[in-house]
């Protein structure tokens, strides 16, 4: 609840990167070996891209002096190679988190090894969570971004689908 409602996006991320504490506890709730594994898998390759979106912030904070949602969207910043950069760093960065092609790695381990409601609890609240983190922070730099910059956050999303439709039919 707290990373949907903050309008700062510092805060946001701390937000995310709680719920990766949070949600890895929940995946060794049965203390198996294998949850374990699991749970280390994704804290590790979450928090790393987590640190990715860390450095996007930290460069967009840079450039516009402010972290707040509202007074990015009410004065877009002008378009720099370093907010180009931004995008892509949070849209690696909180893909990680999302479990978008090719940052998914630790998705499939840590579904099938914590219990089936944590799983729902990943599958309803989490992964939305994270790419909501993305989306508020694709909305604030998107308006000066090129045309072709956000067709990739499209191909991304294009490619994670075909990826997942194709190892279904596996």
């Amino acid at each position: 609840m707290f990373t949907l409602s903050v309008s700062d996006l510092g805060l946001m991320w701390i937000g995310v990167e709680g719920t990766t504490v949070a949600s890895a506890l929940l995946i060794v709730l049965e203390r198996k070996p294998a949850s374990v594994e699991a749970a280390w898998r994704y804290t590790i390759i979450a928090s790393a891209g987590l640190t990715l979106s860390l450095f996007a912030l930290l460069l967009l904070y840079r450039e516009t002096g402010t972290l707040d949602a509202f007074t990015l969207a009410a004065h877009p910043p002008p378009l720099t190679g370093s907010l180009v950069l931004v995008v892509g760093l949070a849209l690696v960065g909180y893909g990680t988190k999302v479990g978008l092609f090719p940052m998914h790695t630790w998705l499939p381990d840590a579904h099938s090894e914590a219990p089936s409601p944590v799983s729902a609890l990943f599958s309803g609240v989490l992964l939305p969570t994270a790419l909501y983190a993305f989306l508020r922070v694709y909305d604030v730099v998107s308006q000066p971004v090129p045309a072709a910059l956000r067709d990739l956050v499209i191909v991304f999303g294009l490619v994670t689908a075909l990826v997942a439709a194709f190892l279904l039919q596996q």
